[in-house]
């Protein structure tokens, strides 16, 4: 069976719940949300169902030449850390529709590196200067907060921190922001 199939066997057998203990029960007893703003789990477990050969080969094949490559970039260009966003695009109001794709571009957090099996965190980045919402409240804050993910090679988790820190400081966020401030600005926009 495919790792993600796998690995939520794994998960349903070892949680302990009388019901639902393996993929099958899953898809037969659970009660999927219902909501317009998400979509459905279902259709993509049903498409995890159909895998039924765990190899992983090709899979770890793939993630080692991407971090040959990563290691190697990172060699040539004598990176310690990169800095990217943690998303394109505005993150989207709780509990509305998931924003469209813009220009092909996704509304999901970049993750590549951390797929990879690189470490990779989101530090804070300040907010957004507008706030586009379906429906407009007066009351909202000024600016959605956004992050920027400080990747690296380096699996130390004191040196990693250590970055982020650094990387906070650079950008001006080594404070805490002010709730309940009024403008973007107020609270260290950008």
């Amino acid at each position: 069976m495919g790792e993600s199939r796998f690995t939520l066997e794994l998960y349903l057998r070892q949680r302990g719940d009388a019901n639902i203990k393996t993929f099958s029960d899953l898809l037969t007893k659970a009660n999927f949300n219902v909501d317009p703003a998400y979509p459905s789990r279902k259709p993509a477990l049903e498409t995890q169902a159909k895998a039924t050969t765990y190899d992983l080969a090709e899979r770890m094949l793939r993630r080692f030449a991407v971090q040959e490559i990563i290691l190697q970039a990172f060699a040539d260009m004598n990176l310690d850390a990169v800095v990217y966003p943690t998303s394109n695009i505005p993150p989207g109001k709780l509990g509305q529709p998931q924003e469209p794709a813009v220009n092909g571009r996704q509304s999901q957090g970049w993750v590549f590196l951390g797929q990879q099996g690189f470490p990779a965190i989101t530090v804070p980045a300040g907010f957004t200067t507008e706030v586009y919402d379906r429906v407009v409240d007066p009351k909202a804050p000024a600016g959605a907060a956004v992050g920027s993910m400080v990747g690296s090679t380096t699996t130390c988790q004191p040196c990693l921190s250590g970055r982020c820190r650094r990387c906070c400081r650079w950008r001006g966020f080594s404070r805490a922001p002010v709730l309940g401030a009024d403008t973007a600005k107020d609270r260290g926009g950008v």
